[in-house]
């Protein structure tokens, strides 16, 4: 399918099947990471969507609205082109958990979900944060952000 998609560009019936396929498989990414971020602390089901404050599930919304537009704007032929030269061999939805992390990342900072910072002053924020909840935002971005490194 991603072969097809690469080649001929989205239709009607193969942006059905790509959902069917990579859909649950995509919003459950987004939740993994908005849990490791310390954003939610619990798994989203469809009944506890409804409960969750409304700052949250607009960065979830943004987010999976967002890493659509990038799938559909050309995620999928970069993907088959870089797994045709070599340069990836996971699976689609390992590589686009990279875009759902910069995306996710960028809304939450842009919601007010998780500070705008470097490294440095990540670390700086946190030596000096007095609040707990201050402190714990902190600790989740960098944990979130160095994770990949340690």
């Amino acid at each position: 399918m991603l072969e097809v998609i690469a080649q001929r560009g989205w239709t009607e019936a193969l942006a059905q099947q790509f959902e069917d396929e990579y859909g649950v498989a995509i919003k459950r990414t987004i939740v993994l990471y908005l849990w490791r971020l310390g954003i939610v602390s619990r798994y989203l089901s469809d009944e506890i969507q409804r409960t969750i404050p409304t700052r949250e599930l607009e960065l979830f919304e943004n987010t999976l609205s967002d890493v659509w537009i990038a799938i559909l704007g050309g995620l999928v032929r970069r993907y088959r082109h870089e797994q045709l030269s070599g340069r990836t061999d996971r699976p689609f939805i390992a590589y686009l958990s990279g875009t759902i992390r910069n995306i996710l990342i960028t809304n939450a900072q842009h919601l007010g979900l998780l500070p705008r910072k470097s490294e440095a002053e990540m670390l700086l924020g946190l030596a000096s944060a007095k609040k707990p909840d201050t402190q714990r935002k902190y600790v989740a971005l960098l944990k979130f952000h160095f994770e990949e490194r340690v």
